[in-house]
């Protein structure tokens, strides 16, 4: 965004850090901030239903923010957004960044951008979980949070893989386990590490890369 877009943000910015597990906002919960995740920190949008089984849709990472409904005109967000790798985030007041927001500046034109590279995202994952084994989903999974933090490590386990993949947790730690037989990751105390990255891509669906090349056609970066 621009320099002044910037500055008038600024004031209003507070640096916070983001536990695993940290529910930012429920179904149907109003949405007071907005947050902005450093390249530390991961959140997952997730669909939920009446008997509170969710499954993931998409993932935020530096390229984005959360709650970002708030400022398409919501009022109460539409997912559950649990943070999925801890660290740090700016946050700031709904009211502060909408006012910036209906200002059409830069930062209208990146967050409408952003809007339309989540929906990407999440409709690809749609297919991938109706049409994709678990053990591409998984690969095509940790490829993308290895690329959102940044880092060849980062800490998860094997009952959060479950979860946000809406898999059996006892499937998911055989199909780990065959992953880590190849060499392709290492899981060790709650730490899980990527060690050949292109060795994770041949296991992954197509669905990571479509995914990858329109979030660098939407977002450029």
């Amino acid at each position: 965004m621009s320099r002044e877009e910037y500055e008038r943000l600024a004031p209003h910015l507070e640096e916070v850090s983001l536990s695993l597990g940290t529910i930012l906002y429920d179904f149907d919960d109003p949405i007071p901030h907005v947050y902005f995740p450093n390249n530390d920190t991961l959140g997952s949008l997730l669909s939920t239903t009446e008997r509170d089984t969710a499954i993931e849709i998409g993932v935020t990472g530096s390229e984005g923010l959360l709650g970002f409904s708030a400022l398409m005109g919501l009022e109460r967000t539409p997912h559950r957004v649990l943070i999925q790798i801890p660290g740090t985030a700016w946050k700031i007041k709904t009211a502060a960044i909408r006012r910036e927001f209906k200002q059409g500046g830069r930062l209208h034109d990146l967050v409408l951008r952003y809007t339309h590279a989540i929906f990407t995202q999440a409709s690809q994952t749609a297919v991938c979980n109706r049409l994709h084994p678990v053990e591409a989903r998984l690969a095509r999974w940790l490829l993308t949070v290895r690329e959102r933090v940044e880092t060849d490590q980062f800490p998860i386990t094997h009952d959060f893989m479950a979860r946000m993949l809406g898999a059996n947790r006892a499937t998911v730690s055989l199909t780990a386990a065959t992953i880590q037989q190849a060499g392709y990751i290492s899981y060790k105390r709650g730490k899980l590490t990527v060690l050949d990255r292109e060795g994770l891509e041949d296991v992954s669906c197509e669905c990571y890369g479509i995914v990858k090349k329109r979030y660098e056609d939407i977002l450029k970066f």
